[in-house]
């Protein structure tokens, strides 16, 4: 389609009418052939199998479905850049609909949620690498479709749910004392605390997560280091989301034991515990080092 129209253009510019005919009757027959084939990928895609392409609960990279629909998407991106037709940029849609359908139907063959996560994250990572590559990324060629966007925005968002995942996997009752702490004591600020209400807030608890915490949070994070490794087919993509997770482990555990913490607004007991606790500087150091390549 593409060659023909650039062959109407040169006719065009050398003026020579007499092949418009013949090239306006190409056009008619290969349009209704691209909408075959482009019908028959999508009913593919929709009516496959997922336990056939299913690589087994510990295959978590990407499928190489997703990595054919990105290619052949990307080649159609390409040759729509300056053609601008909007019967491609429907297909592209239409595409794009149906292999995001697989890659969920996929995913939900995993009974682990993180892995659900990790699979979905590795898929949409391979096809904004391939869409970048083909020049297609948001710093450069024409994307009336929004593809890369789209992959952008679930990516982000499942990069989000994995990272409380992840985090809850490890330290669960950490993160549920902190945020019901903080509940309780923004009830408390409101003057809509009951008189027993503040013993929810339980020193004793507290505490034992707190040594719990000490015990375990430097062979946790290289255990994540690990994962990250091994379970991300992107490296670099692996770190960032690794960054992520434990700037947001740092951001649960200031909530607990920083100068605005609630610890701290649980008087003389619970300023003492957090001098107990593993201080911040050696916290922020030990990420540091973890995310060094």
């Amino acid at each position: 389609i593409r060659i023909n129209h650039e062959h109407q253009i040169i006719m065009q510019r050398r003026r020579v009418p007499c092949l418009d005919n013949y090239l306006d009757k190409v056009n008619i027959m290969v349009w209704p052939r691209l909408k075959v084939v482009v019908d028959l990928h999508v009913e593919s895609l929709q009516q496959a199998q997922v336990r056939t392409l299913w690589g087994g609960g510990e295959e978590l990279h990407a499928h190489y479905v997703a990595r054919r629909y990105a290619e052949f998407t990307a080649s159609l991106l390409q040759l729509n850049a300056d053609y601008g037709e909007s019967q491609v940029d429907a297909i592209i849609e239409r595409l794009r609909g149906a292999a995001c359908q697989l890659l969920l139907r996929l995913s939900a063959l995993y009974v682990d949620s993180r892995k659900q996560l990790l699979f979905l994250i590795n898929n949409y990572d391979m096809v904004l690498t391939v869409l970048k590559e083909a020049g297609l990324g948001s710093e450069g060629g024409m994307d009336r479709t929004n593809t890369y966007s789209h992959f952008e925005e679930l990516l982000s968002a499942q990069t989000y749910m994995f990272v409380e995942e992840e985090l809850a996997s490890h330290f669960r009752p950490l993160i549920q004392f902190v945020k019901k702490a903080e509940a309780v004591q923004q009830q408390q600020q409101q003057g809509r605390g009951e008189a027993g209400e503040a013993l929810t807030v339980s020193i004793g608890e507290a505490r034992a997560l707190v040594r719990d915490f000490a015990d375990r949070w430097k062979l946790t994070i290289e255990q994540m280091h690990k994962d990250a490794i091994t379970n991300f087919g992107n490296l670099q993509r692996g770190m960032e989301i690794l960054q992520r997770t434990l700037s947001q482990l740092l951001i649960y555990y200031t909530r607990l034991t920083g100068s605005e913490g609630v610890l701290m607004k649980c008087g003389p007991e619970g300023a003492a515990l957090c001098k107990e606790a593993i201080s911040h500087p050696a916290f922020i150091y030990e990420i540091k080092n973890k995310l060094k390549l």
